[in-house]
């Protein structure tokens, strides 16, 4: 299965998410939430920067990448009603946190994660997790449905939550051995039914806007090149 741009920019092309509102009006919201937050800077507000240079050229934007506190965020149009988001995590996209974007402007979001499996260098040895968001208060927060099959503690473990959506194979959850339960292509799959193109490099609008935040805790931050983030990982050849 092809991953978004061949995997090289992983961790930021890992984790992703998409949000069912249009770029201008999320990505106005997104700043003036962070503005709101404890230890923003009144002096120095959040800015949104458009950008037209395609996927690629606006993830470059992130750069560098920082940990543990993210600076730089990424709101991609697609071809389509939804909006793709990045972060400038080192670990890791914080696609998690669109469920409360999705409470709060009434809309649907989903958080992806596909990490296709590695060896024993790797620091994460492959994942498929699929969650959708909505607006409504659900058993647990506002999770509609999350799949996950995730390698951990040196084995396969599958998830199910929420409720299943008309286009899933639910028999394909039953398989007895845990890692066929799910993989990427499956994500594939759901991602396809709600109208996301997620790996298809294609499917992605040059436009953007790149909002970029300012708070004093940020200056204790460990700042990473997209190499060194993904040595500390164990995705570059050679790395321990």
């Amino acid at each position: 299965m092809k991953i978004l741009l061949d995997d090289r920019w992983a961790p930021t092309t890992s984790e992703l998410g998409f949000v069912e509102c249009d770029l201008g009006t999320l990505s106005g919201w997104y700043a003036s939430w962070l503005d709101g937050l404890p230890g923003a800077r009144a002096d120095t507000p959040t800015t949104v920067k458009r950008l037209e240079g395609g996927l690629e050229s606006n993830l470059a934007s992130l750069l560098p990448l920082t940990k543990p506190l993210r600076q730089r965020f990424l709101f991609q149009a697609t071809k389509s009603p939804w909006t793709a988001f990045f972060d400038n995590g080192a670990v890791n996209t914080d696609a998690a946190s669109l469920s409360l974007v999705a409470r709060e402007l009434r809309c649907r979001a989903v958080r992806v994660v596909a990490i296709p499996e590695r060896g024993p260098s790797a620091v994460r040895r492959g994942a498929a997790i699929w969650e959708l968001y909505g607006p409504e208060k659900t058993e647990f927060l506002n999770y509609v449905r999350s799949v996950s099959l995730v390698y951990e503690a040196g084995k396969w473990s599958f998830d199910l939550g929420g409720t299943p959506q008309p286009f899933e194979d639910q028999t394909r959850y039953l398989a007895r051995r845990v890692r066929d339960r799910f993989d990427i292509e499956l994500l594939a799959h759901h991602l396809e039914a709600l109208g996301i193109r997620a790996f298809d490099e294609s499917f992605y609008e040059h436009e953007g806007k790149l909002v970029e935040a300012h708070r004093d805790a940020m200056a204790k931050n460990v700042v990473m090149t997209l190499s060194d983030a993904r040595t500390a990982l164990g995705l570059e050849s050679g790395s321990a």
